[in-house]
């Protein structure tokens, strides 16, 4: 493929093709002069007495190709790391104008120049090498060899382009310049190749499982249009609240969730790396099982590690999937979203310096953002160096004091905020246990 060079390479190309037209047909013969030759800007032409006879190569536009414009899409992964480097396809459009000293000048270099690409519809990749080694010493056109433009998979088209009278009207009034006698052509299609590296995976060695007499089980098909590997649907937190909390027991739905051991719930924190897996909870199905969030202060004394530790868990947003195992093979759905919420169980006003104290689970680490709403206005944390349950929040002072009387509390901890709404009641109302009383 060719490289940033290629689009230069090519108008030079093209300029080269028609130098060779007019010495071919000794123009200079038929004219009296040799006309030149240019890549201008129509604004920037010179016109007027004394100046010759002229072709000028414009290129007015250069737009993605859209049959190339998704080859090798995506060219990143999950995590922004290039996996590979599709090319950016370009057509290139150029006018091609005519400009005479005097009468039938201008119509003879332009029936040159159609003849010229007319007869030469396609760049072979030798006429691109010899046209750019042609090109004489200086610079840019010292680097245009270097192009890669001769050797790209695709070969170039030049195709004539028609435009109407208003296209031409539109063009000619942006380059605010005097028409002249043009000819629009197309050249298609030019592949630049990205200069950073990419990621470039190991051949597959097998499909499937070997076999005992060789080879391997290969591609399967399945009945139904639902494919055959574990897929979730919905993560459906009890009485269908927006969030799931310590303690509670949430429902994954979807398909092939069943194996020959019992399924497990991977938990992926969005904010930090790691995993906490849960096993499904008894009377799994294939189209949907339970499992247990581990309650606070946990019964018995889970491991440090453990995911039935609480310790380990942090409120925020988490992505969790199924992971089955049948036959020895284990196999993971794909993630949904999932918020832990923090579960607010006492809100109490601290004597001496106005404060509130608020109790939650599971426990609140450093460096996690924290905000108490009270009613309408909200309230931070008075630092903390370890990972607490018990947070402390001052309230205003005299000068903008909260209301008393009942005021309605939500914790926020990573974006995640503790539930108000008790949505077991019908219809549903506020927790009166998420309220504090202010003096």
């Amino acid at each position: 493929m060719s490289t940033f060079l290629g689009v230069g390479a090519v108008t030079a190309v093209l300029r080269q093709l028609l130098d060779d037209g007019i010495a071919r047909h000794d123009l200079v013969a038929v004219l009296g002069a040799a006309p030149a030759v240019s890549c201008l800007p129509p604004d920037r032409v010179p016109v007027g007495a004394g100046q010759p006879d002229r072709l000028n190569l414009f290129l007015f536009q250069a737009a993605e190709n859209p049959a190339w414009r998704n080859v090798g899409f995506p060219s990143r992964d999950d995590r922004g790391g290039r996996v590979s480097s599709p090319p950016l396809a370009l057509d290139l459009h150029y006018l091609v104008t005519a400009y005479g000293s005097a009468d039938f000048r201008a119509e003879v270099l332009l029936g040159l120049a159609l003849a010229a690409f007319h007869e030469t519809p396609v760049l072979t990749r030798q006429a691109i090498r010899d046209a750019l080694d042609a090109l004489p010493a200086g610079d840019p056109a010292d680097a245009f060899p270097a192009a890669r433009v001769a050797d790209q998979f695709e070969q170039l088209r030049i195709v004539p382009r028609v435009m109407g009278t208003e296209e031409v009207s539109k063009v000619w009034s942006a380059l605010q310049s005097q028409y002249r006698p043009t000819v629009a052509y197309q050249v298609s299609v030019l592949l630049i190749e990205p200069d950073r590296p990419a990621r470039s995976p190991l051949p597959v060695l097998t499909r499937g499982r070997p076999l005992p007499g060789g080879g391997d089980e290969g591609v399967f098909v399945t009945a139904g249009l639902r494919p055959p590997v574990p897929t979730l649907e919905a993560v459906r937190p009890p009485n269908a609240a927006p969030a799931v909390r310590m303690g509670e027991v949430p429902t994954l739905r979807g398909h092939h969730l069943a194996g020959t051991v019992p399924t497990v719930a991977r938990f992926r924190p969005v904010r930090e790396t790691g995993m906490l897996e849960l096993p499904a909870a008894a009377g799994a199905g294939d189209e949907e099982f339970t499992v247990q969030m581990p309650p606070d202060p946990p019964a018995g004394a889970p491991p440090a590690g453990s995911p039935l530790n609480p310790a380990n868990w942090r409120a925020g947003v988490y992505e969790v999937s199924a992971v089955t195992t049948t036959a020895g093979r284990a196999g993971e759905s794909n993630r949904l979203p999932v918020v832990l919420a923090p579960r607010v169980d006492a809100v109490a006003v601290v004597a001496g310096p106005p404060r509130l104290e608020v109790t939650c689970r599971p426990r609140v680490r450093p460096g996690q953002d924290v905000v108490l709403i009270v009613g309408n206005r909200e309230l931070l944390p008075e630092p903390f160096a370890a990972a607490t349950n018990t947070l402390t929040f001052r309230l205003p002072g005299a000068a903008d004091p909260l209301p008393s009387g009942q005021q309605w509390v939500r914790l926020r901890v990573d974006g995640a905020e503790s539930l108000l709404i008790d949505y077991a009641a019908s219809p549903p109302r506020f927790d009166p246990t998420q309220s504090v009383v202010l003096p």
